[in-house]
């Protein structure tokens, strides 16, 4: 386990820096996070709130590229999560993007069940019993 810095006190709790290249979160927390900004995005989409969406798929992908950062190996993955990044996310979440900028709620909501999909192949992949949801 890497080391932790303290670097300040405030008033409720101690404020820690980790250092570079260890994630606090292990894999299934990360899980966690992405299935939260997953349901808003479609939840976003199916509200006509493209702001909101955009705002959330951008959390989204920043947890997937911290995930093929500092979480890239794994024992529960078969290979690097990069590589299923690049193989299944990477793509989708562009062209998803694409979509809600350009306020193309038809193609954002087909991208999305795209991504959805993806989602779900990579845990049936891994034997994962949990989903993603439109």
């Amino acid at each position: 386990m890497a080391a932790v810095a303290v670097v300040g006190w405030n008033s409720c709790s101690q404020e820690q820096e980790a250092t570079e290249g260890y994630l606090h979160k292990d894999l299934s927390e990360q899980m966690d996070a992405l299935a939260v900004y997953q349901g808003g995005i479609g939840e976003e989409l199916r509200q006509g709130r493209t702001d909101n969406a955009l705002w959330l798929l951008d959390g989204l992908d920043s947890v997937l590229l911290l995930m093929t950062s500092r979480l890239n190996e794994h024992h529960n993955l078969k290979r690097p999560f990069e590589y299923y990044y690049e193989k299944k996310l990477k793509t989708t979440v562009g062209a998803l993007r694409t979509a809600v900028t350009a306020g193309d709620t038809t193609e954002a909501q087909r991208q999305y069940r795209l991504l959805v999909m993806k989602c779900n192949s990579c845990h049936n992949e891994h034997e994962v019993e949990e989903r993603a949801h439109y």
